[in-house]
């Protein structure tokens, strides 16, 4: 735009990258017909264009699924994200803000819970 001198490029930090969650979430939506197919693209979209946010939390449905997923960036240490997603339970409610809510996978079936690839590992870095 013209107030941020880009002329309608994109604008990225260097060690970030070009995805904060707003553009992340709307970029996402317009991608994915299931929440499941939600989790992955925004998994594809910010290890290719990187994420500019330090944490956040989405709620992603479709008719027949509800999940959480909560995101972190990887900081100055590379490009990209570290996710982990669980599928809220059919009959639940759940409720999230300004706290990450997803600290064990263990109480969740292999099929209701979704991560990146690099979760362990980057954690242990």
């Amino acid at each position: 735009s013209v107030l941020d001198g880009s002329d309608g490029r994109a604008v990225c930090n260097p060690t970030y990258g070009c995805l904060d969650y707003g553009s992340l979430i709307s970029v996402t939506l317009a991608r994915s017909k299931t929440a499941r197919e939600a989790i992955a693209n925004a998994d594809a979209l910010m290890q290719t264009y990187g994420y500019a946010s330090n944490g956040e939390s989405f709620s992603i449905a479709d008719p027949h699924e509800v999940w959480l997923m909560e995101i972190i960036s990887k900081g100055k240490f590379e490009k990209g994200s570290v996710w982990a997603a669980v599928r809220i339970p059919d009959g639940h409610v759940a409720g999230h803000a300004n706290q990450a809510r997803i600290q064990s996978f263990s109480s969740y079936k292999d099929t209701e819970v979704l991560h990146a690839k690099d979760l362990i590992t980057f954690a242990r870095k």
